[in-house]
């Protein structure tokens, strides 16, 4: 499962890219009321399969790495919860975010 995020999206670097391949990682807090979302991120799902240097957009210190959960409301699936968490985020920044993968 991963996320295509497209639109106007500049790098840590300054170079500006219209879209961006998302690989989210969700691990659960000890007391389970928190979920974390580590996203990492790729030029295109290419250069993820052939390891390749990661990159960032300029924002992605402002994106929230944990979210509350409640498994009862939220489900049991944490990387569905994760990747839809992080979608909001993007979408948040004017981006569209599409969850792949399924």
């Amino acid at each position: 499962m991963a996320l295509e995020v497209t639109g106007n999206i500049e790098l840590d670097n300054g170079i500006v890219v219209n879209s961006l391949y998302v690989r989210t990682d969700a691990s659960l807090s000890d007391d389970g009321k928190t979920v974390y979302c580590g996203a990492k991120y790729w030029s295109t799902i290419e250069a993820e399969q052939n390891k390749q240097v990661n990159v960032y957009p300029k924002f992605w210190t402002e994106l929230k790495p944990e979210v509350a959960y409640d498994r009862t409301t939220d489900g049991v699936d944490l990387l569905q919860f994760a990747n839809e968490f992080v979608k909001f985020q993007f979408e948040s920044k004017g981006l569209t975010a599409t969850i792949i993968g399924l």
